[in-house]
C-alpha cells in the first residue's frame, strides 16, 4: 500500500512541476510524457571582478517564470574553463567536476542567484524571447550583467551565454548537478509562503521618482539618441559632482561587447586604431538626482549624441587633458592678474610714503 502511496506521490510532484511551466492539463500530459519541449535553458559564464562564475537559468516558454536558477561563482579555475557552447550534459558534467574541486563561494553565490528572481521578471523575459529565438542573446547579457551590477554595487560584470530549448521536467528530474549542489531557492515565493503583506509607504519615493524621470525625460527630448556608457572615475585628479560646470569635457565608455555595440561606438569616434574600445568626451549638461543612491549624468556626445551614464553615489570624474590644461592656464591667467594687481597696489604705496617722508 506504502509504495503504491509513494507512486501516487511522486506522480503529483511530478504532475506539480509541470504545471509550474505550462499552462494547461494537455500541455502538462504531453510534458509528462516526453512529447514536449518547454523550456529555455541558458548556460552563462560570469566574470565578477577577480571571480569567475558559472549559472544556469531555466525559463518557461508558455509563462516566461523562472523555474530554476544554478549559480556557483568562486576562485578555482576550474570554472573558467567551462565553456557556454557544450551541450548541456557536458556543461553539467565540467560544472559538477568544480564543484567537487573546491572554491566555491555559497554566500556570494547565492546572493547573485537569488537576485536573479527579481531581476530577470516574467515580463522582461518574455519581451526577450523573440530575440532569443533569433540568437541575438546581446539584449539578456546586458540585463543579467545590470542586475549583478547593481546588486554588487560594481561596474564590471562580464556575461558569455548560450541557450537550448529542452524539457524542463526532463532537466529538473534527471540533472546530475542536484545530487551534488542545491539550485537557489526563489526568495519571493519562500516570503510569500512564511511572511505576512506588509505595505511600506512609498508615496514620497514614487513623488521622487517621478519627479526626476520627467527631468530626464526634458533633458533626453532633444536628442535623437541616447548612448547609455559609464563614467570615467578618477579618485585623485577627478572633479567632484558639485564642481562640476556646464560644457566642462568629461570622459565616457561605451559598452563593447556585441557587433551592435562596437558599431555604435564606431560612429562617434569610440575605437582606437588597434580595434579597441576608447574613451570619448562628452560636454557636461548636468546630473538628475533620482532618490538616494541615484545619480543620473548627462553629457553631449559626439554627432549630436547624448552620453547618459548611472553612479550609485558621488565620485570624483575624470575630465579630458585639454580641460586640464585650459583650467591650468586659467587658474596662471588668474594668478597673474593678481600678482598684477598686488605690485600695482605696492608701487602706489611706495610712491605715497616716498612723498610723506619728503613732505
Amino acid at each position: 500500500m506504502s509504495s503504491e502511496n509513494d507512486i501516487q506521490k511522486e506522480q503529483n510532484e511530478l504532475i506539480t512541476m509541470a504545471l509550474e511551466s505550462v499552462s494547461s492539463d494537455d500541455d502538462a500530459n504531453l510534458l509528462l510524457e516526453g512529447k514536449l519541449v518547454d523550456a529555455l535553458l541558458i548556460k552563462a559564464s560570469v566574470q565578477v571582478e577577480n571571480r569567475n562564475g558559472v549559472m544556469i537559468f531555466l525559463f518557461s516558454l508558455a509563462k516566461g517564470d523562472l523555474l530554476q536558477v544554478y549559480s556557483a561563482f568562486g576562485n578555482s579555475p576550474l570554472l573558467n574553463r567551462i565553456r557556454t557552447f557544450e551541450n548541456v550534459s557536458q556543461f553539467l558534467l565540467d560544472l559538477i567536476d568544480a564543484i567537487k574541486a573546491g572554491g566555491i563561494e555559497r554566500a556570494l553565490s547565492d546572493r547573485i542567484g537569488r537576485v536573479m528572481y527579481k531581476g530577470l521578471d516574467r515580463q522582461t523575459i518574455l519581451s526577450e524571447f523573440p530575440k532569443i529565438e533569433k540568437k541575438d542573446y546581446s539584449n539578456i547579457c546586458e540585463i543579467i550583467q545590470l542586475v549583478i551590477n547593481t546588486e554588487l554595487k560594481i561596474k564590471t560584470a562580464k556575461i558569455q551565454l548560450d541557450v537550448e530549448k529542452i524539457s524542463s521536467l526532463k532537466f529538473r528530474v534527471n540533472n546530475p548537478l542536484a545530487s551534488v549542489y542545491t539550485p537557489i531557492s526563489n526568495p519571493y515565493t519562500e516570503a510569500k509562503k512564511s511572511a505576512p503583506i506588509v505595505v511600506a509607504p512609498e508615496n514620497n519615493v514614487s513623488q521622487e521618482k517621478a519627479k526626476a524621470e520627467n527631468l530626464i525625460n526634458d533633458v533626453q527630448k532633444n536628442y535623437k539618441k541616447v548612448l547609455m556608457c559609464k563614467t570615467v572615475v578618477a579618485p585623485v585628479a577627478g572633479i567632484d559632482f558639485e564642481n562640476l560646470k556646464e560644457n566642462m569635457k568629461l570622459l565616457f565608455v561605451l559598452p563593447f561587447q556585441t557587433k551592435e555595440e562596437i558599431a555604435i561606438a564606431k560612429s562617434v569616434g569610440a575605437v582606437a586604431k588597434d580595434g579597441t574600445n576608447k574613451p570619448i568626451t562628452g560636454e557636461f549638461l548636468k546630473i538628475v538626482t533620482g532618490g538616494k543612491n541615484e545619480y543620473h549624468i548627462f553629457a553631449k556626445g559626439p554627432n549630436g549624441t547624448l552620453l547618459r551614464a548611472f553612479e550609485e553615489r558621488p565620485v570624483k570624474l575624470a575630465v579630458s587633458k585639454k580641460t586640464s590644461q585650459t583650467s591650468k592656464k586659467d587658474e596662471h591667467s588668474e594668478l597673474g592678474k593678481m600678482m598684477s594687481i598686488i605690485v600695482g597696489i605696492l608701487l602706489v604705496l611706495v610712491i605715497i610714503l616716498f612723498f610723506m617722508y619728503l613732505a
